[in-house]
Order: structure tokens, then C-alpha cells, then sequence
């Protein structure tokens, strides 16, 4: 199993991206218990994408794995905190 997989989360992580994306998340979880998300491009979240997030978090958390910020951009953080899940998914300040 590898130490670290990364996933890039694009510009974008809407309803549109959802499922492609969770099955990239799902996949990285076969191959490790560490994700790193690259977040710096974020420019647009919705609840879907929030709700996959916390989805893996738990998987992680239940595993003994975890989630690497990787520079999260203010909308995503925002977002996050909006919507009251940014301590639940290791976003907060």
C-alpha cells in the first residue's frame, strides 16, 4: 500500500464533477490510507462535493487513514465553513 495518494480537485467540484470524482476518491482508498487533495485551484463548490469529502474523511477516519490539505483555496474553505463541515473534514483554522 502506498504511503500517500494525491487527487487534484480542479477549479470545480459541482453536482457535474460528483461522481467521476468519488470514484477517483474511492479508488485512491484502495491504494492508501493517506490522501493528499490538492485544493488550490477551487473556485467552485457545492454541497455534493462537500458531502463526498466527508464521505472519505469518515472511511479515512474509520480506517486509521487521513486527508492532507494540499493549499486549500479560500472558496473552498469558506464553503466548508458555510456549510458547517470544515472541522469535520480537518479544515479548520
Amino acid at each position: 500500500m502506498k504511503d500517500k495518494t494525491s487527487i487534484s480537485l480542479g477549479e470545480s467540484f459541482c453536482i457535474p464533477q460528483a461522481a467521476a470524482m468519488q470514484k477517483r476518491f474511492l479508488k485512491a482508498l484502495t491504494v492508501s490510507k493517506t490522501i493528499e487533495i490538492k485544493a488550490n485551484k477551487i473556485q467552485k463548490i457545492d454541497t455534493s462535493g462537500l458531502q463526498i469529502i466527508v464521505a472519505i474523511k469518515k472511511e479515512l477516519d474509520d480506517s486509521g487513514g487521513a486527508i492532507v490539505w494540499n493549499n486549500p483555496s479560500d472558496e473552498l474553505i469558506n464553503s466548508a465553513k458555510m456549510l458547517g463541515v470544515s472541522d469535520v473534514i480537518g479544515l479548520n483554522d
